[in-house]
């Protein structure tokens, strides 16, 4: 799977250290995996998720919590019938490493 990379200053602005989003996944793959500059904690609010992670692939259900470092590689199917709901946090690698 080609991978994309996702840049955190298209998220935030100048000073702020994260983002957190709310929201439905996509009930197909994308086109593309993305990794990203930045690190990500994702919880599965409900419903589950086929997750494909650095060539492997593993179903996420509500209740998981995944923490994703800077050049993993991942996409996102959720469920077909139940989809998926997740809340994700990122933050900048230099807030990590404070």
């Amino acid at each position: 799977m080609k991978v994309e990379r996702f840049k955190i200053d298209t998220y935030l602005g100048p000073g702020e250290v994260g983002h957190v989003a709310r929201k439905e996944l996509p009930r197909r793959w994308p086109e593309r995996a993305h990794n990203h500059d930045y690190f990500e904690v994702l919880l599965i609010e409900s419903g589950s998720v086929e997750h494909w992670i650095n060539g492997h692939r593993e179903t996420l259900a509500a209740g998981n919590l995944v923490f994703f470092r800077p050049d993993d590689a991942h996409a996102f199917r959720a469920d077909p019938v139940h989809g998926c709901r997740i809340i994700n946090v990122m933050f900048r690698a230099d807030t990590a490493a404070h």
